[in-house]
């Protein structure tokens, strides 16, 4: 067999299993296919009933036929695969249609199809912004985090222990008194912090900490803006608390992700390992691992969180699942720092893919487009989205 045919025969049985319409023999067939590509087998294993059901249940009505059959002439499928189309199998197809997309995608990587609109997204492809991370001082002055700046002057006196542009350490005995600075990333940049008393912090991009040089009395407090993952150093007799918008969140030693957007209205706090509570006025919960407490006006908890996702920015990945185009676009704005401006009725579509960071912004976008739900025009920094 041809690596077409097996790319082909792969979408096939993977189409197959979404819809439940794999024999027994063609489950084997596909388990051991999977077994030779881990890429593949991590695709296939975002995708399950429940996620077909969330799709059902939010679309009421779909014209996939024409664009089914678009994707299969260029997938390679047999003339023999058909689809019935009542309302329930439509809404379904839409969203196989977009599962089987990306996974093509993912095995043509580098077979591009070369039709004009495709080439349109590539050649004005928008590049990541090159920045870097910045540290402001308590009196206002400026560091630009890079290896260049290890040994300047104004970082001498703050504790630091080294920097790149990666990171940087906390830890040597500040020469002044304790002041609070602030580490902010801007678009496109994420950055690790660790503070004077151990504890990693992680920003993602478009987020800023503030912190004391030093901790100390019996609490060790920080503010957040954006999204942060902390692995806190125990100490029992120095509760962390980490405070963001009008919420905080009080731990002993534990891993937990923030993601508290300027401008959103909620705050959810993600909980790995350890315990935390969650405070927002005077409404105050515990998490358990692997639970999340979304904190708007009230604070309610999911026992079932999607750490996968959650963490996915942190592992340098983008992960969709089930997801609207207004969250993807605003997920890839805040990394690859364009405008999204909406023309004509916004689709209702929900998306699925899992997608390298350091992917093309194009990339991305031509496997948006591929689904037939949406389509996108990038002018400048500025990308354009249409039904």
């Amino acid at each position: 067999m041809s690596e077409n045919q097996h790319q082909q025969r792969l979408i096939e049985l993977l189409a197959k299993k979404i819809t439940g319409t794999l024999s027994e023999q063609e489950e084997q067939e596909l388990l051991a296919r999977l077994e030779t590509d881990s890429g593949v087998r991590t695709f296939a294993d975002q995708f399950s009933p429940e996620l077909l059901a969330s799709e059902l249940a939010l679309r009421e009505a779909t014209d996939t036929p024409a664009a089914w059959e678009q994707f299969r002439e260029q997938a390679g499928f047999r003339k023999s695969l058909r689809w019935s189309y009542g309302r329930s199998m439509a809404v379904a197809a839409s969203l196989l249609l977009i599962v089987t997309t990306g996974l093509y995608l993912y095995l043509q990587r580098n077979h591009q199809h070369n039709s004009s609109a495709e080439q349109n997204l590539i050649v004005k492809d928008i590049p990541r912004p090159e920045a870097k991370a910045v540290l402001k001082l308590a009196d206002g002055r400026t560091v630009v985090l890079d290896k260049d700046n290890s040994g300047n002057e104004d970082v001498k006196d703050q504790g630091i222990l080294n920097l790149d542009e990666k990171e940087m350490h906390y830890g040597g005995s500040a020469g002044n008194a304790v002041a609070f600075n602030t580490v902010s990333t801007p678009r496109g940049v994420t950055y690790k912090l660790v503070l004077p008393d151990g504890t990693g912090v992680w920003l993602n991009t478009s987020s800023s900490i503030q912190f004391p040089t030093a901790f100390a009395g019996n609490k060790r407090e920080v503010t957040i803006t954006g999204e942060t993952y902390f692995e806190v150093a125990k100490d029992a007799a120095k509760p962390f608390i980490v405070h963001t918008n009008d919420m905080a969140v009080q731990v002993l030693g534990t891993q937990f992700n923030i993601e508290a957007w300027p401008g959103k209205a909620v705050v959810n706090t993600t909980l790995l390992q350890g315990s935390v509570s969650v405070e927002r006025g005077d409404k105050k919960v515990k998490l358990k691992p692997g639970q999340q407490a979304i904190a708007a006006q009230q604070i309610t908890v999911s026992s079932n969180a999607d750490i996968d996702q959650v963490m996915a920015w942190k592992q340098g990945k983008f992960v969709f699942r089930a997801t609207n185009i207004q969250d993807i676009m605003e997920n890839l704005a805040r990394y690859y720092d364009f405008e999204v401006q909406y023309q004509g009725t916004v689709t209702s579509s929900l998306f699925a893919g899992t997608f390298e960071r350091n992917a093309p912004l194009s990339e991305i976008l031509l496997f948006l487009e591929k689904t037939g739900g949406v389509r996108f025009r990038i002018e400048g920094r500025k990308v354009v989205v249409m039904p």
